[in-house]
């Protein structure tokens, strides 16, 4: 299980994202979700599958339809034909309605495998809400929001990501980020809920010592974990455990 944590690290540090402790029972329920999203996918992708051979199959069809039809018109006009030039004529006219028979069927069959793949793509990579005015990003394209310890400056900020063991965002989890208590007797904390991406950009709070991440959200396991502050200069991703 050590190796298998190390492996999520390792992974999660080539591209630039901390990554939360993963519980004991997680890789082992992680590959069971992933084999449960394959089924969905492929029951997902079923109907287009269906579809495409449905497509396939009346191309195939009216091509030989065409192809008929065409034998049937040159034969017709070979029987009435009288001169070379209208023996020629019907020749030319049989072969013009075999290419358009065949482009019409390339173009059906082009169709439907466009279709089938965009129904795939659809199906492994739903679309995600969009971000509103009440909703606003939690990084940018350069990267993130949130920053650890700064020089002199006890402030930081976490720009969370939680995900499910599939890799699914999980919206409306409660968060709660907080140091120890300060000398004063205060407890600096933050505490949010994840958007429809499964994201949050925390309030800054300031560092004591160390941080506390707990995590609650239905139908899942509740999680606390402890923060490096060091690794909130990167989105800080959360995985959560199904009950």
């Amino acid at each position: 299980m050590l190796n298998t944590i190390r492996k999520f690290t390792a992974i999660a540090l080539l591209v630039g994202t901390a990554v939360a402790p993963v519980p004991a029972q997680s890789y082992r329920n992680y590959k069971e979700a992933q084999a449960r999203r394959e089924r969905e996918i492929q029951a997902c992708m079923r109907p287009s599958g269906v579809a495409f051979q449905k497509a396939v199959s009346k191309a195939q069809h009216n091509l030989k339809e065409a192809e008929r039809k065409a034998q049937q018109d040159y034969s017709a006009a070979m029987h009435k034909a009288k001169t070379d030039a209208a023996r020629s004529a019907a020749k030319k006219a049989k072969q013009e309605a075999l290419r358009n028979a065949q482009d019409e069927s390339r173009q059906a069959r082009r169709a439907a495998e466009q279709a089938r793949q965009e129904a795939e793509q659809s199906c492994r990579n739903p679309k995600q809400p969009e971000t509103t005015k009440n909703n606003p990003p939690s990084s940018t394209a350069e990267g993130t929001l949130g920053h650890g310890p700064r020089g002199g400056n006890p402030s930081v900020r976490m720009d969370l990501r939680v995900v499910d063991e599939t890799g699914r965002p999980v919206k409306g989890v409660k968060t709660r980020l907080w140091s120890e208590r300060q000398s004063n007797g205060l407890l600096c904390e933050t505490i949010h809920t994840t958007d429809a991406l499964g994201k949050v950009l925390m309030n800054p709070i300031h560092l004591t010592k160390t941080l506390q991440l707990k995590l609650e959200a239905k139908g899942f396991e509740p999680q606390m974990i402890q923060v490096d502050p060091s690794q909130l200069d990167r989105p800080f991703m959360a995985v959560l455990q199904a009950n």
